[in-house]
């Protein structure tokens, strides 16, 4: 089957796109969102510094390269790159049309999708999702798994429609993230997995055995705002360690209340789970322990001062 991949400059990206060529699948193009140069534009193709003229030497395929981008992927395997700023436009429709697509594969792409974009491959738009829908919609469904408690990762390869992650469900896995997992490291992961899940669709869907099953109602999350960041002290050690550890690339200071005091943390060090302090929080030097319901979880504190607070979020 012929592909065509919608992706942006993330791992979430990249590692999916990845396996498409690993396991032979013909990528006619990656599209990307246009960036500030090229938004006036509904599309462009985006010229390899590497081989700016129209004829392109194929480079082998540096499987072991992690750090390597999404549109670097593509330039190294001679598929062409376009950023899009109007998906909707007809010279849009009509540029992604002329490449005869028999599906798109779209992983972290942040644009909606619309009808007439839809219905150009002849067999659709599938999507790599993040989490089990139809729980945790939306752009940042990992942040909010974190910051609920659940333990329950996977990753829903399903099919598109004009809504935020709605589409009919054609596969799910479940996926096991240790205590402590960082964003960067739970990203690898499930896309890893969300890559191998998308290549079983895409068989089953060459051979007309693929399922569609419809989404039940369930939860949308937007992206997190300031206040998504305080933790509480009514939360488990466990829960307030695995957020910390698991939000950490966002780059954010945590408030927390604590016995009429309000401490910013920074860094979630590790966390007892039966243990009690007898006080609400003890600190030494930069770093504090805190009393969870249940357990204890030793963090590096910022400062108390509010303008630190202020200033992490501008």
């Amino acid at each position: 089957m012929r592909v065509i991949f919608f992706g942006t400059y993330c791992t979430f990206s990249t590692a999916p796109l990845r396996t498409l060529i690993e396991t032979g699948y013909e990528v006619g193009a990656l599209v990307i969102p246009a960036d500030r140069s090229s938004r006036g534009q509904p599309i462009a193709p985006l010229a390899s510094p590497a081989s700016p003229a129209p004829r392109r030497v194929r480079l082998p395929l540096v499987a072991a390269d992690e750090d390597l981008s999404v549109v670097s992927l593509a330039w190294m395997n001679d598929i062409p790159v376009y950023q899009v700023g109007r998906l909707a436009a007809p010279r849009t429709i009509e540029t992604l049309a002329a490449l005869s697509a028999d599906v798109a594969c779209v992983s972290c792409f942040p644009k909606r999708i619309p009808a007439a974009l839809l219905a150009v491959p002849r067999c659709g738009f599938l999507n790599v999702h993040p989490s089990l829908l139809p729980d945790y919609r939306g752009p940042h469904p990992l942040f909010w798994m974190f910051r609920n408690g659940d333990r329950r990762f996977g990753v829903t390869i399903h099919f598109m429609d004009e809504g935020w992650d709605t589409g009919d469900i054609a596969a799910q896995a479940e996926v096991d993230l240790p205590d402590g997992v960082s964003g960067e490291e739970a990203d690898r992961v499930l896309a890893q997995d969300g890559g191998e899940l998308l290549i079983e669709v895409l068989r089953a869907l060459e051979q007309g055995t693929v399922t569609r099953r419809a989404q039940s109602s369930g939860s949308y999350h937007p992206a997190p705002q300031p206040h998504d960041f305080e933790i509480e002290t009514a939360w488990s050690a466990r829960r307030a360690f695995n957020f910390m550890r698991g939000t950490g690339e966002w780059g954010r200071l945590y408030p927390i209340e604590v016995a009429d005091r309000r401490f910013w943390l920074r860094h979630a060090l590790f966390y007892a789970e039966d243990e009690v302090l007898g006080a609400p929080y003890r600190v030494f030097g930069d770093q504090i322990d805190l009393q969870f319901t249940p357990g204890v979880l030793r963090a590096q504190c910022a400062h108390s001062d509010s303008r630190l607070l202020r200033d992490s979020f501008e």
